[in-house]
């Protein structure tokens, strides 16, 4: 499920809130859209994360253009409150383009975060990865595998068991694991930690699709 994540930060100031720009670069990251916002997982099933919140939709504060020309489109003051890729686009960088000073916040699944709820909270979730045997056969059992890759439950399931159905022809052994997608997520969160203490109180307001 690669999931396009629009979004926008935003600093507040004296009471209002303010687009500022990012290094962000709205990456396809279908685990980052489930932690976001919907706790799903990915399409092999492999993990199931809990949200950090149930969807909030656009903050009442939040300008969304919502006509004939624009649906779910949030007006922008500079073309630097794009995502990087963005700004030097002809698409977007162009005052003659219909996206120019305007970012389109997805079709679905619209919700904001303070970044002290992103930056409180550690992502984690049970998640089914398979190891290779000789890599199972000498794991600690208490630190992530060395290598190791996530399970497919559509694989041609030959080679692969469970630990208590390991045999001769087994090449992989599917087990749970407590995942932390801390070092997966660090490109968002550290976007997130450097936004707050550049500006303090930041939101981030962001849909998918």
């Amino acid at each position: 499920m690669g999931t396009d994540i629009s979004g926008v930060f935003q600093k507040n100031e004296n009471g209002r809130w303010i687009d500022i720009s990012s290094e962000y670069n709205e990456n396809r990251d279908s685990a980052l859209f489930a932690w976001l916002a919907l706790g799903s997982g990915d399409r092999a099933g492999t993990f199931f994360i809990k949200p950090l919140h149930e969807l909030r939709g656009f903050p009442d504060d939040f300008e969304i253009l919502n006509n004939d020309e624009f649906e779910n489109t949030h007006p922008i003051l500079h073309n630097d409150i794009h995502p990087p890729w963005k700004r030097a686009h002809a698409s977007f960088a162009n005052p003659s383009s219909l996206w120019y000073l305007k970012i389109f916040m997805g079709f679905h699944s619209f919700s904001w975060l303070y970044a002290d709820e992103i930056l409180n909270t550690t992502p984690r979730c049970m998640r089914c990865i398979s190891v290779p045997i000789g890599i199972f056969s000498r794991w600690d059992r208490k630190s992530l595998p060395e290598e190791w890759q996530a399970w497919c439950s559509d694989w041609d399931k030959e080679g692969f068991a469970r630990p208590d159905k390991v045999d001769a022809d087994t090449k992989f052994v599917v087990i749970e694991w407590d995942y932390d997608f801390t070092q997966d997520f660090a490109y968002f969160v550290d976007e997130v930690r450097r936004m707050k203490t550049l500006h303090g109180k930041v939101r981030f307001v962001f849909g998918f699709g």
